[in-house]
């Protein structure tokens, strides 16, 4: 089984954009830059930055939680510990949303050579019941 991600951050009513259309990874379309963008009205910072969405992962190895909702990938490395039932979660706070598509991209420098194989995506509105939305094998 296994272990329990912390309980949501979320307050009070939650938001929606709306359909947000997509059409490519970093398109500029998706979920966390509408919100890194203070729902378009303002320039990208990270919404984490900003106070808005939460990050958290379990026994990270390398990196820092925060860039996993970075908008563009620079020198970001990320990843926890290869143990099993390892998580990564963004708690989107007082924003919801029923996604049609996701995009995860990753990358690993020379000196950590840790690819994303095996992996599920998960949501929740609460915090501690859980749906699992796709389960990638081998990719």
């Amino acid at each position: 089984q296994p272990p329990s991600p912390p309980q949501s951050r979320s307050k009070g009513t939650r938001q929606s954009p709306g359909q947000l259309p997509f059409s490519h990874t970093q398109d500029g379309g998706g979920l966390l830059h509408w919100i890194g963008t203070l729902e378009g009205r303002e320039r990208w910072r990270n919404p984490v930055d900003r106070g808005l969405v939460g990050v958290d992962a379990s026994g990270i190895k390398c990196g820092i939680p925060r860039s996993l909702a970075d908008w563009q990938l620079d020198n970001q490395v990320l990843f926890t510990a290869n143990e099993e039932y390892s998580w990564m979660l963004i708690d989107l706070g007082n924003y919801r949303c029923r996604p049609t598509h996701y995009s995860f991209s990753h990358r690993a420098d020379k000196d950590a050579p840790c690819f994303a194989r095996t992996w599920e995506i998960h949501g929740s509105t609460d915090g501690v019941v859980w749906d699992g939305l796709r389960r990638h094998e081998n990719d």
